[in-house]
């Protein structure tokens, strides 16, 4: 059980280093879009008439929607950041399935003839 819960350990450190290209993607498309909210608001600061606010939202999601398209579009973008978040943390265990899968006959039958008692004494709990 130990070895198996070992090898999914090393399997989500060899995604995450294979992710970091991919995290690198992300930043920078994070940066892309500070860059864009960032030219909107000096512009609006150097016009030389003072921006509304709708006229300032307006160009800020203008120019939010031209830098998500440029990047891969919304669509690509929220897939990328679901395949980088699936193995966001320490969680391995949902990569216990593969190693578990050659096992599970073996699991099965042996939970059907163990006798399984609680640990603790204390019967309130059951």
């Amino acid at each position: 059980m130990n070895t198996m819960h070992n090898k999914a350990r090393e399997l989500l450190e060899t995604i995450r280093a294979e992710q970091c290209q991919r995290n690198e993607r992300m930043l920078a498309v994070l940066g892309d879009l500070l860059d864009a909210v960032n030219e909107v608001d000096m512009a609006a600061r150097n016009a030389p008439n003072p921006w509304t606010a709708v006229r300032r939202r307006h160009e800020t999601g203008r120019a939010v929607l031209a830098t998500i398209e440029t990047n891969g579009g919304l669509s690509g973008l929220v897939a990328e950041h679901e395949a980088l978040a699936a193995f966001h943390g320490d969680n391995y265990l949902p990569l216990l399935d593969r190693f578990y899968r050659s096992h599970r006959a073996l699991l099965l039958r042996l939970a059907g003839v163990l006798v399984l008692e609680p640990a603790s004494t204390d019967r309130r709990q059951l």
